[in-house]
């Protein structure tokens, strides 16, 4: 199955959503996992967002960057931080997450039934001896 989309920008999106706007994290959290992201890199800092938002910890750019690097995962942050410090503008609308969330969700569902197809193929293939 091959599909034309890149889920990256709107992985980018739905998190710089929230650093946006706060108040959107519980219904982002229902509406999608960590594991639905593609990059290890947002799966990474949507963990860190939520443990934040457990932690009563303000959830900004600047703290998600500086917690990043207390906790080693700042290889993310790329040079100087850029790309977890841009992440607010990677959204154009902080209400438009649901669209961002739907699309990040399906692009998971997408690629959990790619990885069930080839892992059936391959048990097919070696049943076959």
């Amino acid at each position: 199955m091959s599909r034309n989309t890149d889920p990256v920008p709107n992985e980018r999106a739905l998190l710089g959503a929230i650093l946006q706007n706060n108040a959107i994290l519980a219904d982002v959290a229902e509406a999608v996992a960590p594991e639905d992201f593609w990059l290890e890199a947002h799966r990474e800092l949507f963990r860190l967002i939520i443990e934040l938002d457990e932690g009563n910890e303000p959830i900004d750019s600047r703290t998600l960057f500086e917690e990043a690097m207390a906790r080693g995962i700042a290889k993310y942050g790329g040079a100087g931080g850029a790309p977890i410090l841009n992440l607010e503008s990677a959204a154009p609308a902080a209400e438009s997450w649901r669209g961002y969330a739907k699309f990040v969700r399906r692009e998971a569902y997408l690629r959990r039934l790619e990885e069930l197809g080839v892992s059936l193929a391959a048990e097919a293939r070696d049943g076959e001896d």
